[in-house]
C-alpha cells in the first residue's frame, strides 16, 4: 500500500503528498517498539498480529526513500517523454516508475531483516505473545 501511495502522490503531487507524508511523520513521531506492542497486545498474541504489527510501524522509512526516489525519477526524461506522450497516470506509476523503485525497496527489505527477525522474537521471549514453536524457521520441523 505505502509503495504505491507514495508514487502516486509524488506523480498527482500537492495536497495528496504532503497528506501522506504527514502520515509518516506522525509514524515517525510514535516510538516503534512499543507502538508495535500495543497493536499486538490488542489481537490474542501470536506470530502473526506481531508480524502484522510490525509492519505497521516499520514502513516510514521505506516511504521516505521510495518519496525521494519518486522526487528524482520525475525529472528523468523517460518520465518526461511518458508525459509528453499522453501516458495515464496510472501506466506512468505502473510501467515507469514503480519498476525504478522496486530494486530500492528489496534492497532495504533484505537488509532489515538483520533486525526485523530479532524485533520480531521480542514478544516470544517477554512472553507478550507467541509460543516458543512459533519462533523462528522450522519450529515445527522439531
Amino acid at each position: 500500500m505505502d509503495i504505491a501511495g507514495k508514487v502516486f502522490g509524488n506523480v498527482f503531487g500537492g495536497l495528496a503528498d504532503e497528506a501522506l507524508m504527514r502520515l509518516t511523520d506522525l509514524f515517525l513521531a510514535l516510538p516503534a517498539l512499543i507502538f508495535a506492542a500495543a497493536i499486538a497486545a490488542s489481537f490474542d498474541g501470536g506470530m502473526i498480529p506481531t508480524s502484522v504489527a510490525l509492519a505497521a510501524v516499520f514502513w516510514p522509512p521505506y516511504a521516505r526513500r521510495v518519496r525521494a526516489r519518486v522526487l528524482s525519477l520525475r525529472q528523468l526524461d523517460d518520465v518526461a517523454a511518458d508525459r509528453a506522450m499522453g501516458a495515464a497516470h496510472l501506466r506512468l506509476i505502473f510501467e515507469t516508475l514503480l519498476p525504478m523503485v522496486w530494486p530500492l525497496v528489496i534492497g532495504r527489505a533484505t537488509t532489515d531483516v538483520g533486525f526485523r527477525d530479532p524485533v520480531g522474537l521480542w514478544p516470544v521471549v517477554s512472553g507478550a505473545g507467541g509460543a516458543v514453536a512459533d519462533a523462528g524457521m522450522g519450529g515445527d520441523d522439531l
